[in-house]
């Protein structure tokens, strides 16, 4: 089995598509094998194979913008790192019932060493870090996340891109390694 990898696109949803078939001709076209495509928000877990080095985000991206014809910001992480994110069990102590998970991934791996605190009165709040890998948690009961994302670009600064855990589980389920069910 080949190294497994995944590419977070950033900016994919209904205003924005990557379809999974056009995703998988893309990488496949590429000489990438397997391709599989998570859900329609862009996520994409692929093997480098034998004739590949280890993807990086500017080679990713360059390939999507000759695919699609315009550029897709990109956020790479290993199979590894993925599995890393699980061992640690971010969200243990965090009762999924009351609160959305999410992760937001730096681009270049790293996080501030000190990061401000959510403005008085937020519905979310960080619960942890792990490298290049934010931990927030935010209310059920909150409606949508304007908030919560435009604090996270600020704070982080660069090119980030956030995903709930939900979708992470999903993704690590196809990842050797990596255990959801923690």
């Amino acid at each position: 089995m080949p190294t497994l990898h995944v590419a977070f696109l950033r900016g994919i949803g209904p205003a924005r598509k990557a379809p999974g078939a056009e995703l998988r001709a893309c990488f496949g076209a590429a000489g990438y094998d397997p391709v599989i495509p998570v859900l329609a928000t862009g996520n994409v877990v692929f093997g480098a194979g034998a004739d590949h080095a280890a993807p990086t985000a500017d080679a990713v991206e360059t390939l999507l913008e000759r695919h699609f014809g315009y550029a897709i910001a990109v956020v790479m992480r290993s199979s590894t790192q993925i599995a890393d994110m699980f061992a640690a069990t971010p969200f243990a102590d965090v009762d999924a019932a009351k609160y959305h998970r999410f992760v937001t991934l730096t681009r270049d791996g790293r996080l501030p060493k000190e990061l401000p605190e959510p403005p008085a009165g937020s519905d979310f709040r960080i619960v942890g870090r792990l490298k290049g890998n934010l931990f927030v948690i935010r209310d059920n009961r909150a409606v949508g996340t304007p908030q919560m994302m435009a604090f996270i670009e600020r704070a982080l600064g660069g090119i980030v891109t956030t995903r709930n855990w939900n979708t992470m589980e999903k993704i690590a389920a196809l990842l050797p390694g990596a255990n959801p069910s923690r």
